[in-house]
């Protein structure tokens, strides 16, 4: 089993080979925000439906985006997104457990109907309750994992990564695609275990070249900086990727923020000075804070915060009228019976 970050930093790894080797058709998007544990709350799902939309824009060209989704912190499905298309795949080579993707249907749904606001008509469209919605394909017949590999599911959707840009041209339709994990799958398996071996030095050579060298991509910088700012950026930036560069620092950290957000505190809101936000946070349980670089980014991310607050609101005030209405109309007919 591989840990979230280390499939996030080969997800940034690959993406970065796309960009260089300028494949055209397919992106792969930063999964930072792509886990059950954080797209469940809904201030946190509409910060990450806005990172989707966002992705979609700036490849707007590209005919598909994968996605690497945690649905729990040990099971990774790798979702292949077509927005002209409003489809979505998921490849899922576990065996015996089922996923839950409410949430991450919802996100994208949510996603392309931003996207399509404001690229245009899609190629193909399916709408649904006032908004676009994708054709979510979550029984696909990808390559599955063997009774000796149960469990690898990371390993899995990391090879997958790699067979999309191998493969990237013949891959764009759903029916390629599933012949070419049809011909993956009878291979022998021990010719897919061969995968891993190359798929640990692959890993290994990302933390080398990319997070401890000082020309990596990955890497920190030249400069050191004092373990307050250190401190500072983890804490306001809830960072957690374990990989350090030779000097310590982690890679590819935030920029300092400037502006602070408190989603649960004392008095919520957008702060401007470290202390005041400390202050609204500080020994209040089940605190939800985050720094940002510009005050524009934190008011934008906390006015979707509240969005989605007020969507949930909405919804458990309807079920609740709901269950009232329910619970009425069964006293009148119970009523009714004993009286006539």
């Amino acid at each position: 089993m591989l840990h979230f970050s280390v499939v996030r930093l080969v997800a940034l790894s690959l993406s970065s080979q796309i960009v260089k080797e300028g494949t055209p058709t397919i992106a792969i998007m930063d999964p930072f925000y792509m886990r059950e544990s954080i797209i469940c709350n809904a201030g946190d799902r509409a910060i990450a439906t806005q990172q989707v939309e966002d992705f979609m824009l700036a490849n707007i060209k590209k005919d598909a985006i994968l996605i690497p989704y945690f649905p729990e912190d040990k099971f990774c499905t790798l979702i292949v997104v077509h927005p002209q298309h409003s489809h979505a795949v998921y490849l899922d080579s576990g065996r015996d457990h089922k996923k839950d993707y409410t949430h991450i249907r919802a996100l994208l749904n949510d996603a392309l109907t931003g996207f399509a606001n404001k690229a245009g008509p899609l190629k193909v469209e399916r709408k649904s309750r006032g908004g676009l919605v994708l054709t979510h394909t979550t029984n696909f017949p990808c390559l599955r994992q063997s009774m000796q590999d149960n469990g690898m599911d990371a390993w899995y959707a990391i090879l997958q990564m790699q067979e999309y840009i191998k493969y990237a041209d013949d891959m764009l339709l759903p029916e390629n695609l599933r012949n070419r994990f049809a011909n993956m799958a009878d291979a022998p398996a021990r010719e897919i275990r061969k995968n891993w071996g190359r798929i640990q030095q692959f890993i290994c050579t990302i933390i080398m070249q990319d997070v401890n060298s000082r020309s990596g991509e990955f890497f920190y910088g030249y400069g050191l900086p004092p373990n307050d700012e250190i401190e500072l950026r983890l804490e306001m930036s809830r960072d957690e990727r374990p990989f350090n560069s030779l000097e310590g620092c982690r890679p590819f950290p935030l920029g300092m923020p400037t502006t602070y957000v408190v989603y649960k505190g004392r008095v919520p809101g957008v702060y401007d000075d470290w202390e005041d936000c400390r202050r609204q946070v500080h020994r209040f349980s089940g605190n939800s804070y985050k720094g940002y670089p510009t005050r524009v980014e934190a008011e934008g991310r906390y006015a979707r915060y509240l969005a989605g607050e007020m969507r949930d609101m909405r919804r458990n005030r309807m079920k609740t009228m709901a269950f009232v209405m329910m619970v009425i109309v069964t006293m009148l007919v119970i009523f009714y019976v004993i009286v006539v």
